[in-house]
């Protein structure tokens, strides 16, 4: 219940932060018997408890239609032991950032390295784009996704939505240079 209660409370936040829009995104949970899972279509703003699908540890389904992006959370949690939850976000200026190939911002956080992958394109919900991402997640938290937004993965719901908070802030401030530059 307390699990179910912080996935609706941070996908709030999440919608209230511009950070996912409409039924953009999708973010979850591992629990003991697999992992939570946000449903297909479900706004993140919007959630409610049935909104929120189980995918056990054999990959059956209990409840609405998970994500499209199962996949991807699926592997990511099979390779990550550490790994306790996982937000997709849909976020404009990593969006930005991703179509740029800008992944190095060390440049504008100044409490040292934010190491973030970037993932070229490959089709939503594709084998393709969950295996490109889980690989790029083997070592770092944060992977920018070409045309696509970004996955930010954290021990828990709170740590993976701060890293995808400081990704935003970090892709908006690297673009806002950019402009600055071409302006100078």
């Amino acid at each position: 219940m307390k699990t179910l209660l912080s996935i609706v409370e941070a996908g709030k936040i999440l919608y209230q932060k511009g950070l996912v829009a409409g039924n953009a995104g999708n973010m979850s949970v591992r629990v003991e018997e697999g992992f939570l899972i946000t449903a297909s279509g479900s706004c993140l703003g919007r959630l409610t408890e049935e909104d929120i699908v189980l995918v056990d540890k054999k990959g059956r389904i209990k409840g609405k239609r998970p994500s499209v992006e199962t996949p991807l959370h699926q592997m990511i949690y099979k390779q990550r032991e550490d790994v306790g939850a996982i937000i997709h976000t849909h976020s404009p200026f990593a969006i930005v950032a991703g179509l740029r190939g800008r992944a190095d911002f060390s440049r504008a956080w100044p409490e040292g390295e934010f190491e973030v992958a970037l993932v070229p394109f490959f089709p939503p919900g594709s084998e393709d784009l969950a295996r490109n991402v889980a690989e790029k997640l083997r070592k770092v938290n944060c992977a920018l996704l070409a045309k696509h937004g970004a996955v930010t993965v954290g021990g828990n719901i709170w740590e993976a939505l701060y890293r995808a908070e400081i990704l935003e802030q970090l892709a908006k401030v690297v673009c806002l240079m950019e402009i600055w530059r071409n302006e100078g």
